[in-house]
């Protein structure tokens, strides 16, 4: 923590706003607060204490009478940063307090803001007093009084820690170094982990007892059972494998024969159509003949009609073509007219053009020419000014010259008067030295008089303190025995026994155990509900995942006869070409099979070659999906079998969770029977809370244990400190009586030097006496002020003489380099009255060439007339060429259009002669007499297609049903089978396929009921290796608590940490007393002073005097600000000290200050606050208040650097 910047407004003595740069004010590490006393410097302190705390620790309760009695408000702003991590962080605190009413001494606060300050800006962190002072100790980690203790030493503070008892010592080093975690909190962590690893060692108990009978050889057994059924199945299947193919080859003959049987009377009715067909042939033909000359009928109608067309444009393009010869005659003859004109006027108006530019241009030299004589007419009047003024200043300049040659004949005149003689000089001196000595024995009697009467009185003071010494002593042994009774009162009104108290505990512990066995037991039977519930689930997926599977089996079914179905139409397919294999069977003079023809002209071919084999292929790609489909058919019908004994199984399982249960809820109520009747039936939670309250019952009985024994304690350390006190007392009384004896002393030798001191007197006086008379001098020391001053003055006549001879000696260089400037300026007066002159001759000679160019009319006016007439011109010329272009482009266009069409005319002629004889010729050779018979025999694409769609279906089913019967003999064969021979083969496999899914079902189940007991017992093994684990942690534990009983650890790391603090100190307490002194710890950890002047003997920090005090308290302080880490984190990079000084002398304020010089730094600041004027002299940066003043002004700071 730095301090940044302080405002103070309206605190105690300070009236008005007053502000504090610490980085201004600390830049060299070292400052110091200075003024007298009562002017405010403690108030500074104040201040920030205020801004951070809301408290001022000198006013009653914090802010009582804190305002200027003539203010109504105070306002304080404390700026400072904190370091962590290497990063700088800024916060500003600011409180406001106002008087209450009816009250002038009470204040209540008005505004508390606590700032963070980032990039300029400042966001609120608080804005209410106590949360400002929380969070203010949330940041700095220190409490007001720890903040008082080790940062800022206010007056009378100063050496609280030094003198501070064990449990309050204790206390602050916990809370500035942050021990808590290794005390109560850390105890209580070990407590709860604790805790929770007793839970999960309850929960891992309860789920091993849960899993059943997990042994080895209960895991080997369902092993073996696994196997065998598994064996049993794979034999099965093997005899299955066999029957299946027996099975599949009868099942194909079968189907062959009845297939033979159908196609055979199917063939039978087909023949029956041979007729009609015959009629649709001879229709078919006529059509076919007519769509070989039709194209023809149309392109000698087309080209007739475009014939048409083309002479009727041709007669328009003729009569365009007219029109447009007119009108290019009339354009060509506007055409030349306007080139005409143009020719005429075009050079005139070029001629005239070119005059009027040139008057343009010569009319902006003019323009120029005039520029530059308005110029030279403002330099003419600006140099004539010029020329007066300089003749002014050279007139003032002599005059000055006169006056000061005047001062100076002045100043040698006074120089005489002033001077002074040497020998008198002298002896004015000697005169004033006598007064200083007569002076000086004077002041020292007076001094020795007033330390002799000071020493009488403190005679008198010793006296009376011995007095008070003996009363105190008095009063503290009163005090002692009365503790002493109070002791033994108290000692008497202890209150339970400890043992009654631990025997309640140790009864709440045994029930609050059972408790958690309750509840584990609870969770247990929740979880085996629970996994009773996910069973119950289990059986109805599986009951619906059979539904589905018997879905899917349906539609499985319903797919294999679809594909069946597909099988045979590419089996049709195959037979439709078997005519092609039937043709090659063909002989001359042999009949046909489906015909009866004896010869056969046209045998029957394939259109492709490789669609037979490609059909054949298809046909057997089908069968081998029909297969497949077959095979996951049963595979389908075997997994709703496992399915079928997975129920079963979980059937089975659910039985076993449901006794489980029962069992589980026996052991709750065995447990339950362990509480009293009132607990027994009553619900877990209830007994939670009733155990909680006979847990409160015995804290309450403890905490009052406690309280005996820290009153028993508390009365003993005040025994032990009041017997310490007496011991001083004691201690302090014989320093009084040696004292005393001391000072007697003292009062003899002050009575000699006295006596000495007045005859030193008498002697001077009569030495002085002799010079007054001799010189008439009453006061040698206001004559030599005297002769000084008029060495003053003509010293000052002298530097005066000079520097007027050194101004007349400017004065005269002046006035020469003035009248230099007056002749240049008359030189350049000249110049440009001439320039003048030149310019406006050739301004006359430009303006009359003008007039002759221009024929005296406006050069823009004619300008602009002529570029308006040139244009017009140019503008008809291109208007005539355009429009006589556009026509001739327009004649030449409808001229090639013409001999364009006449070109077409005569190639639809012939065309049409040649389209006539085509078709002539066509009609002959077809049979047709014209074109009205062929259009009355075409036929549409849809018509003829279903002539002879009608026709080829014909042949081709009837070739088809002939190759389907040579197909489906080729197939059998010489097989055959009866329908007795194929209905004991399909027995024999149907009773091979049940007692596979008998197999099936009981090797599943022996599978199932392995996997349960291996997933048991790995499970098993899983928490036994947890429960070891958490076994051994839970050892750990219980002995890291033991350790932690009584805050023994945090008293060993702070008894470490202020041994630390001590070794700092006492280096730096050796360099301040020159290794006489040394801070040691006690066995009560108090300190020790071990004074090695004397042997290295230990003292009390009692026995130390006010100087001795204050240096080892300023080392402890300085030591222990060096420790204190803010929050842990940041460092703590200032220290006050409030006054003190005072009781050192010079050496030793010398050796003080050089090692806080040494100590401070730009990392750590150190404030001192005194009024000590010799600390100032050794302090470079220094802050100056000025107590208030009578007139109603506040105290007031001012900032000051040597």
């Amino acid at each position: 923590m730095r301090p940044r910047y302080l405002e103070i407004e309206g605190l105690q003595s300070f009236k008005e706003k007053q502000c504090v740069d610490f980085d201004v004010l600390g830049e060299t590490g070292l400052f110091g607060i200075f003024g007298p006393t009562g002017s405010g410097k403690s108030t500074v302190l104040d201040a920030i204490t205020l801004a951070l705390y809301g408290n001022v620790q000198r006013a009653l309760r914090g802010t009582h009478g804190i305002i200027n009695v003539d203010s109504d408000s105070v306002r304080v702003s404390f700026t400072f940063d904190l370091l962590k991590a290497s990063k700088r962080k800024t916060y500003r605190t600011e409180r406001v307090y106002k008087r209450k009413k009816g009250s002038e001494m009470s204040a209540e606060a008005k505004v508390a803001r606590l700032f963070e300050i980032s990039d300029g800006e400042e966001k609120i962190l608080a804005d209410k007093p106590s949360e400002v002072t929380e969070k203010v100790e949330d940041l700095i980690g220190l409490k007001l009084d720890d903040f008082v203790h080790s940062v800022v030493l206010p007056q009378n503070r100063f050496q609280e820690f030094l003198l501070m008892d064990k449990a309050k010592k204790r206390d602050m080093l916990e809370r500035i170094f942050y021990l808590e975690e290794y005390g109560r909190q850390l105890a209580d962590k070990v407590s709860r982990k604790i805790a929770d690893v007793k839970g999960i060692l309850s929960y891992i108990e309860g789920e091993m007892s849960g899993l059943g009978d997990i042994s080895e050889k209960a895991l080997i057994e369902a092993e073996s059972s696994m196997k065998e059924a598994r064996e049993r199945k794979e034999k099965l299947d093997m005899e299955l494998k066999l029957l299946e193919h027996k099975y599949n080859e009868a099942k194909e003959v079968w189907e062959l024969v009845n297939e033979l049987k159908f196609v055979s009377e199917k063939e039978e009715e087909h023949l029956k159509l041979s007729e009609d067909i015959a009629s649709k042939k001879k229709l078919y033909d006529a059509s076919v003949r007519a769509e070989g000359i039709v194209d023809l009928v149309e392109k000698y109608r087309d080209t007739a009609q475009k014939l048409q067309k083309t002479n009727t444009e041709l007669e328009s393009v003729e009569l365009q073509l007219k029109q447009l010869n007119e009108q290019l005659a009339l354009a060509k003859e506007a055409y030349d007219k306007v080139c005409n004109e143009l020719e005429e006027e075009r050079p005139r108006l070029i001629e005239r053009k070119t005059r009027l530019n040139e008057a343009m241009v010569v009319r902006r030299e003019c323009e120029e020419l005039e520029n530059r004589l308005k110029k030279i007419r403002g330099e003419y009047i600006e140099v004539r000014e010029k020329i007066k003024q300089k003749d002014e200043e050279i007139r003032r300049k002599k005059e000055e010259i006169v006056n000061a040659e005047k001062s100076e004949e002045d100043c040698s005149k006074k120089i005489e008067e002033l001077k002074v003689d040497v020998d008198y000089r002298n002896e004015v001196l000697a005169g004033a030295r006598l007064e200083d000595d007569i002076e000086n024995i004077r002041n020292e009697i007076n001094k020795m008089m007033s330390a002799y009467s000071g020493t009488e009185l403190k005679v008198k003071r010793l006296e009376e303190s011995q007095s008070e010494l003996e009363q105190q002593k008095s009063k503290t042994r009163e005090r002692l025995d009365h503790l002493k009774t109070l002791l033994s009162e108290h000692e008497k009104s202890k209150p339970s026994d400890r043992k009654e108290i631990l025997e309640g505990i140790s009864v709440y512990h045994a029930l609050k155990a059972t408790l958690d066995t309750l509840k584990i037991k609870k969770t247990e039977i929740d979880i085996a509900e629970e996994r009773k519930r996910d069973t119950v689930n289990s059986i109805e997926q599986c009951k619906q995942r059979n539904m589905e599977l018997a879905g899917q089996k349906k539609e499985l079914e319903n797919k294999l006869a679809e594909m069946k179905r597909q099988g045979e139409e590419l089996r049709k397919q195959y037979e439709a070409n078997m005519a092609y294999i039937l043709s090659k069977s063909l002989a001359e003079n042999e009949p046909c099979p489906v015909c009866g023809s004896l010869h056969h002209p046209r045998p029957a071919s394939m259109q492709d070659g490789s669609g037979f084999h490609w059909i054949e292929q298809k046909l057997n790609e089908q069968q081998k999906l029909i297969e497949g489909t077959q095979s996951e058919y049963n595979a389908l019908e075997n997994n709703i079998i496992k399915l079928e004994e997975q129920i079963k199984g979980l059937e089975s399982q659910l039985l076993k969770i449901e006794e489980e249960i029962g069992l589980k809820q026996k052991e709750f109520c065995n447990s339950l029977a362990v509480f009293p009747e009132e607990m027994r039936a009553a619900e877990l939670e209830e007994i939670s809370l009733k155990l909680a309250e006979m847990q409160s019952e015995n804290e309450k009985k403890q905490e009052m244990a406690d309280k005996w024994d820290k009153e028993t304690e508390k009365l003993r350390e005040d025994i032990t400190a009041v017997t310490e006190q007496l011991s001083k007392l004691t201690a302090d009384e014989n320093g009084i009586k040696s004292e005393l004896k001391a000072v007697a002393e003292n009062l003899k030798e002050a009575e000699k030097a006295i006596e000495e001191a007045k005859s030193k007197l008498s002697e001077k006086l009569g030495l002085y006496n002799t010079y007054t008379q001799k010189y008439n001098i009453r006061d040698f020391k206001a004559e030599i002020k005297r002769l000084e001053e008029n060495e003053r003055k003509t010293a000052k006549l002298l530097k005066q003489k000079e520097e007027q001879q050194s101004v007349i000696k400017n004065m005269r260089e002046a006035l020469e380099k003035m009248t230099e400037g007056r002749r240049m300026l008359a030189e350049r007066f000249a110049e440009i009255d001439s320039d003048g002159r030149n310019l406006r001759a050739q301004l006359d000679e430009k303006l009359k060439k003008i007039s002759d160019l221009s024929e005296n009319i406006d050069i823009d006016t004619g300008l602009k007339a002529v570029e308006e007439r040139l244009n017009s011109l140019m503008e008809k010329h291109k208007q005539a060429y355009e429009h006589l272009k556009n026509l001739e482009n327009t004649f030449n266009s409808a001229e090639s259009m013409r001999r364009t069409l006449e070109n077409q005319r005569e190639i639809y002629r012939a065309g049409l002669e040649n389209e006539n004889q085509r078709l002539q010729s066509a009609l002959n050779e077809k049979g047709f007499s014209g074109m009205e018979e062929v259009e009355k025999a075409l036929l549409s694409k849809e018509e003829q297609e279903v002539l002879n769609n009608d026709i080829k279906n014909y042949e081709k089913v009837l070739v088809n049903l002939e190759a389907h019967k040579s197909m489906i003999k080729g197939k059998l064969g010489d097989r055959s089978i009866s329908e007795e021979e194929w209905q004991d083969i399909n027995e024999k496999y149907q009773t091979a396929c049940a007692r596979k899914e008998e197999y099936i079902s009981d090797f599943e189940r022996a599978k199932n009921n392995y996997k349960i007991v291996k997933c048991n017992f790995e499970r098993w093994m899983e928490l036994n290796k947890k429960y070891q684990e958490q076994k051994h942690k839970y050892d750990l534990l219980e002995h890291i608590q033991k350790l932690l009983k009584g805050n023994s650890f945090v008293e060993f790391v702070s008894e470490e940490r202020l041994r630390y603090v001590a070794r700092e100190a006492s280096e730096t307490l050796g360099t301040l007393t020159k290794y006489r002194y040394a801070i040691e710890i006690d066995t009560e950890n108090g300190f020790m002073i071990r004074d090695n002047a004397n042997g290295g003997v230990l003292r009390p920090v009692s026995s130390l005097s006010g100087g001795e005090t204050f240096l080892t308290s300023l080392s402890l302080a300085l030591a222990l600000s060096k420790q204190i880490q803010l929050k842990g984190q940041s460092p703590l990079e200032f220290f006050f000290l409030d006054e003190g000084f005072g009781t050192l002398d010079g050496n030793l304020l010398d050796v003080v200050l050089d090692s806080l010089g040494r100590l401070s730094s730009k990392e750590r600041v150190i404030g001192l606050i005194t009024h000590v004027p010799e600390i100032r002299n050794r302090i470079t940066r220094r802050l100056i208040v000025t107590p208030h003043t009578a007139d109603g002004k506040g105290s007031r700071l001012k900032m000051e650097r040597a």
